[in-house]
């Protein structure tokens, strides 16, 4: 099938706006059933995988992983996303299939799609503050000593991974400024721009920490939540990854810093969503890439290495 006669069949192809358009808000007047993979090579057992799905709902979406592999500059809607979602838009069962949100993203000048990516600002920033563009990162300025005073030195960036059972990995630096660190935030909340609540990874070069955030209803002010913290280093001027896997459904999160032991936290206090982000915060630090793998790296549990 070509691209020219798959335009026969092009109007099941929905974004996730389009999808929740769709679905509405809840309660739902018809329930719906996700079926979600990369469908590059589809075969008679996807077929028979959707057609069941199709029999426990009124409603069946086709949800696709980016072609990462093979597509990895911008993570949009490719041309390795559009055929197999045409072709499941021609098998006649009533599914639509829908572009996964975000694909790995590299920060490099003029290889990352700005638009999947939102700035958000604390309560007591008046304004939004931006990370600067630079040839291989995104990354924050040294800020000013009126800045950091007014607890002005936070810079956030958000996206929508389109699923609340996922992994993403984040490579980073930091400087060697006392108190520089930048981090990651998972499953915000934000009303109108303005994160209300969420939890924060922070790595600076002496520590891990993690918070939860929330906005403090009287003061308007953004409360801190601590909630662990692992005494390591992390080299200054030097790229990190932090690994992050979160679930909704298991209320938890793991964390792992480089090769260190992974973190395991559950019953953080918050409801879990599809939203993540990174944070500069406190000094200058870069970030390069935002990875998703397709299977999950970290695990919920440990395993004896000699049974395996």
């Amino acid at each position: 099938m070509d691209l020219a006669s798959g335009e026969f069949f092009s109007h099941k192809i929905k974004s996730a706006e389009e999808i929740a358009q769709i679905l509405g808000m809840r309660p739902r007047q018809k329930k719906a059933i996700m079926c979600h993979g990369t469908f590059d090579v589809v075969h008679p057992g996807h077929i028979r995988h959707l057609l069941y799905a199709k029999t426990k709902a009124e409603v069946l979406i086709a949800s696709l992983t980016s072609g990462r592999r093979r597509d990895a500059a911008a993570g949009g809607f490719s041309f390795f996303m559009r055929m197999p979602a045409l072709f499941l838009a021609t098998v006649g069962v009533a599914c639509t299939a829908m572009a996964a949100t975000t694909g790995d993203v590299s920060f490099a000048k003029g290889q990352w799609d700005t638009s999947r990516w939102t700035p958000i600002r604390l309560p007591h920033q008046k304004t939004l503050k931006a990370f600067t563009q630079r040839d291989a990162s995104l990354g924050t300025q040294a800020f000013t000593a009126s800045e950091i005073k007014a607890e002005l030195d936070n810079v956030l960036l958000m996206t929508d991974t389109g699923t609340t059972e996922g992994e993403f990995a984040v490579t980073f630096s930091l400087s060697a400024d006392h108190g520089t660190a930048p981090g990651v935030f998972i499953s915000p909340v934000v009303k109108d721009g303005v994160l209300d609540t969420s939890l924060v990874v922070f790595v600076a070069s002496y520590t891990m920490a993690v918070w939860t955030t929330q906005t403090d209803p009287v003061t308007g002010a953004t409360k801190y939540k601590h909630l662990v913290r692992v005494n390591r280093w992390s080299a200054p001027n030097q790229q990190h990854v932090l690994r992050c896997r979160y679930s909704k459904a298991r209320n938890s999160v793991v964390l792992r810093l480089d090769q260190g032991d992974p973190l395991l936290l559950r019953d953080v206090g918050i409801t879990l969503n599809s939203l993540v982000g990174i944070w500069g915060c406190h000094g200058p630090c870069d970030f390069y890439s935002v990875t998703f793998p397709q299977q999950p790296v970290l695990a919920w549990s440990a395993s004896d290495p000699k049974k395996k």
